[in-house]
């Protein structure tokens, strides 16, 4: 049942990244950094995604970088078994990959909601780091420590994930949501069908 609330969380996110792109673009003010839109425009305010972007980013490519980092979401999330790294992937490589700040406070954001958001990608940015640093000793790439988890997605990472974890354990004979049987009879969509 997780998985479902997290997908929901996921698209919910799309939305208002898609939201995000439409006044960006609207704006017609293609070669002006972002940020310096969103210090002029008390609209853009409310779009946290384009306070956590590169400073130096124009309005052009945050509009054509967003489409790349989304346009598989709708896809990925309708996949019976959820690619949370591609997921991860296409945002970090599209929108934060020289931007390793921008990239903690947006991964914090989302983990609001999905707490495994970030960790496949930290693992592999950990990878590329120390494939490096094998081949050139000099090589250096900073990385936040932050609120940034190591855990392992099927393990609590925190105490507030501990009663969860549980409670998953012990129900562990629930359906899921991919099987197109009802599991819980909570969840807002679980109509007669």
């Amino acid at each position: 049942m997780k998985d479902a609330f997290e997908r929901r969380a996921l698209l919910l996110h799309l939305g208002d990244a898609l939201e995000t792109v439409r006044y960006v673009a609207g704006c017609g003010q293609d070669l002006r950094l972002v940020h310096d839109l969103v210090a002029d425009d008390e609209t853009l305010r409310r779009f946290p995604l384009l306070g956590q972007v590169s400073t130096r980013m124009t309005a052009r490519e945050f509009v054509r970088n967003a489409a790349n980092a989304y346009c598989s979401w709708p896809r990925r999330l309708l996949e019976a078994t959820l690619n949370r790294t591609a997921l991860e992937r296409t945002v970090h490589d599209s929108l934060y990959s020289t931007n390793s700040v921008g990239w903690h406070a947006y991964v914090t954001m989302l983990r609001k909601d999905v707490p495994w958001f970030g960790i496949d990608v930290r693992r592999i940015i950990d990878a590329e780091v120390t494939e490096e640093n094998a081949s050139d000793e000099s090589a250096t790439i900073e990385m936040p420590a932050g609120d940034m988890q190591t855990a392992s997605p099927d393990e609590p990472s925190d105490e507030s994930d501990i009663e969860r974890y549980q409670n998953e354990k012990s129900s562990a004979s629930r359906e899921s949501v991919e099987s197109g049987r009802r599991s819980d009879s909570n969840w807002p969509w679980n109509g007669d069908i």
